[in-house]
Protein backbone atom coordinates (compact mmCIF):
# COMPACT_ATOMS: atom_id res chain seq x y z
CA UNK A 1 0.00 0.00 0.00
CA UNK A 2 1.29 3.46 -0.93
CA UNK A 3 1.43 5.91 1.92
CA UNK A 4 1.07 9.67 1.61
CA UNK A 5 4.75 10.08 2.45
CA UNK A 6 5.82 7.66 -0.30
CA UNK A 7 3.54 9.35 -2.83
CA UNK A 8 4.92 12.77 -1.88
CA UNK A 9 8.53 11.60 -2.19
CA UNK A 10 7.79 9.98 -5.57
CA UNK A 11 6.12 13.14 -6.83
CA UNK A 12 9.01 15.31 -5.67
CA UNK A 13 11.55 12.99 -7.32
CA UNK A 14 9.56 13.02 -10.57
CA UNK A 15 9.40 16.83 -10.58
CA UNK A 16 13.14 17.04 -9.85
CA UNK A 17 13.91 14.75 -12.80
CA UNK A 18 11.69 16.86 -15.09
CA UNK A 19 13.45 20.08 -13.97
CA UNK A 20 16.93 18.59 -14.51
CA UNK A 21 16.06 17.21 -17.96
CA UNK A 22 14.39 20.47 -19.03
CA UNK A 23 17.41 22.46 -17.81
CA UNK A 24 19.80 20.22 -19.72
CA UNK A 25 17.74 20.57 -22.89
CA UNK A 26 17.42 24.35 -22.62
CA UNK A 27 20.79 25.33 -21.17
CA UNK A 28 23.12 22.42 -21.98
CA UNK A 29 23.81 23.32 -25.64
CA UNK A 30 24.23 26.98 -24.72
CA UNK A 31 26.72 26.21 -21.99
CA UNK A 32 28.76 24.00 -24.30
CA UNK A 33 28.53 26.49 -27.15
CA UNK A 34 29.61 29.39 -24.96
CA UNK A 35 32.84 27.58 -24.09
CA UNK A 36 34.05 27.56 -27.71
CA UNK A 37 36.97 29.94 -28.10
CA UNK A 38 38.85 31.07 -31.20
CA UNK A 39 42.11 32.86 -31.76
CA UNK A 40 41.66 36.41 -33.02
CA UNK A 41 41.94 36.77 -36.80
CA UNK A 42 41.27 40.17 -38.36
CA UNK A 43 39.88 38.87 -41.66
CA UNK A 44 37.63 36.36 -39.92
CA UNK A 45 36.42 39.01 -37.43
CA UNK A 46 35.47 41.39 -40.25
CA UNK A 47 33.65 38.73 -42.28
CA UNK A 48 31.94 36.83 -39.46
CA UNK A 49 28.80 37.17 -37.39
CA UNK A 50 28.40 38.22 -33.75
CA UNK A 51 28.85 34.64 -32.51
CA UNK A 52 32.27 34.16 -34.11
CA UNK A 53 33.34 37.58 -32.86
CA UNK A 54 32.20 36.55 -29.39
CA UNK A 55 34.41 33.48 -29.59
CA UNK A 56 37.40 35.68 -30.48
CA UNK A 57 36.94 38.55 -28.06
CA UNK A 58 38.73 36.94 -25.12
CA UNK A 59 41.83 36.31 -27.23
CA UNK A 60 41.65 39.85 -28.64
CA UNK A 61 41.50 41.34 -25.14
CA UNK A 62 44.16 39.08 -23.64
CA UNK A 63 46.56 39.56 -26.55
CA UNK A 64 46.55 43.34 -26.03
CA UNK A 65 46.40 43.69 -29.82
CA UNK A 66 44.66 47.05 -29.56
CA UNK A 67 46.95 48.69 -27.00
CA UNK A 68 47.97 52.17 -28.18
CA UNK A 69 46.53 51.85 -31.69
CA UNK A 70 45.06 54.83 -33.50
CA UNK A 71 41.32 54.81 -34.23
CA UNK A 72 41.93 54.31 -37.97
CA UNK A 73 44.17 51.31 -37.21
CA UNK A 74 41.43 49.76 -35.04
CA UNK A 75 38.84 50.21 -37.79
CA UNK A 76 41.25 48.73 -40.32
CA UNK A 77 41.81 45.74 -38.02
CA UNK A 78 38.17 45.18 -36.96
CA UNK A 79 36.11 46.77 -39.72
CA UNK A 80 33.35 49.33 -39.33
CA UNK A 81 31.93 49.46 -35.79
CA UNK A 82 28.30 48.70 -35.00
CA UNK A 83 28.17 51.86 -32.90
CA UNK A 84 30.32 55.01 -33.10
CA UNK A 85 29.91 57.46 -30.23
CA UNK A 86 32.93 59.65 -30.95
CA UNK A 87 35.05 58.89 -27.89
CA UNK A 88 34.35 55.18 -28.21
CA UNK A 89 33.23 52.58 -30.72
CA UNK A 90 31.49 49.25 -30.14
CA UNK A 91 31.06 45.91 -31.87
CA UNK A 92 28.13 43.60 -31.10
CA UNK A 93 29.25 40.17 -29.91
CA UNK A 94 27.48 36.97 -28.88
CA UNK A 95 29.17 35.13 -26.00
CA UNK A 96 26.72 32.23 -26.19
CA UNK A 97 24.51 33.34 -23.31
CA UNK A 98 20.79 33.13 -23.86
CA UNK A 99 17.65 34.62 -22.38
CA UNK A 100 15.36 31.71 -23.12
CA UNK A 101 16.11 31.00 -26.77
CA UNK A 102 17.14 34.59 -27.62
CA UNK A 103 20.86 35.46 -27.72
CA UNK A 104 21.94 37.86 -24.98
CA UNK A 105 24.21 40.18 -26.97
CA UNK A 106 27.17 42.00 -25.51
CA UNK A 107 29.22 44.91 -26.81
CA UNK A 108 32.97 45.03 -27.24
CA UNK A 109 33.71 48.67 -26.43
CA UNK A 110 36.91 50.49 -27.37
CA UNK A 111 37.59 53.89 -25.82
CA UNK A 112 39.89 56.54 -27.31
CA UNK A 113 41.85 59.46 -25.92
CA UNK A 114 41.43 62.99 -27.28
CA UNK A 115 44.21 62.16 -29.73
CA UNK A 116 42.25 59.10 -30.99
CA UNK A 117 44.51 56.48 -29.43
CA UNK A 118 43.07 53.41 -27.72
CA UNK A 119 42.97 53.93 -23.95
CA UNK A 120 40.73 51.08 -22.80
CA UNK A 121 38.66 48.19 -24.17
CA UNK A 122 36.34 45.61 -22.62
CA UNK A 123 33.10 43.76 -23.26
CA UNK A 124 29.84 44.33 -21.39
CA UNK A 125 26.13 43.68 -21.71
Amino acid sequence: MVTKKTALISSAAFIAVIVVVAGAVVFGPTMLHSMSKRSFDSNEWKSSDQRVRGQMVEDLEAGKTLDGLWRREVVKLLGSPDLDEGSHISYDIDLGHRFGSTPWLYRFKIEFSGENRVTHYYHHD
